[in-house]
């Protein structure tokens, strides 16, 4: 019983080493990435933004940018879709389901709406 244990924990663990190493090539190929935008159009959102561009093993695609309604967002590489406000209504006409929200990019009423209405929406949120 105990070597069907062991067999069976390392059977486990070396399949899951084989997925893992085949998902980083995947993704590293350009292929099985979520497609998420980014709300906050500041330095701090394009350096994320940068950030996932170079390490697509990290499995994000980044389509554009929401900026706050008091921001601007020339200096964005990628484009911006619109303001935080509009974000949930636009990402479900896209057929976008994740967004990463930079909280310091947005001001905390707008922040807080925004978080709300993701969340309402069944958007895959990450702060």
């Amino acid at each position: 019983m105990v070597t069907a244990a062991g067999l069976g924990f390392l059977g486990l663990g070396a399949g899951r080493a084989v997925y893992r190493n085949w998902l980083a090539a995947q993704r590293a190929r350009g292929h099985r990435l979520r497609e998420v935008a980014i709300i906050g159009a500041d330095d701090e959102a394009s350096r994320i933004g940068l950030h996932l561009a170079e390490h697509p093993e990290v499995g994000y695609e980044v389509v554009g940018y929401f900026r706050s309604a008091s921001g601007h967002a020339a200096h964005l590489a990628r484009p911006v879709l619109g303001q935080a406000v509009d974000s949930p209504r636009v990402l479900e006409e896209l057929g976008i389901s994740g967004a990463i929200v930079v909280p310091g990019a947005l001001r905390p009423a707008e922040r807080d709406l925004v978080l709300a209405a993701l969340v309402d929406g069944r958007v895959h949120v990450h702060i």
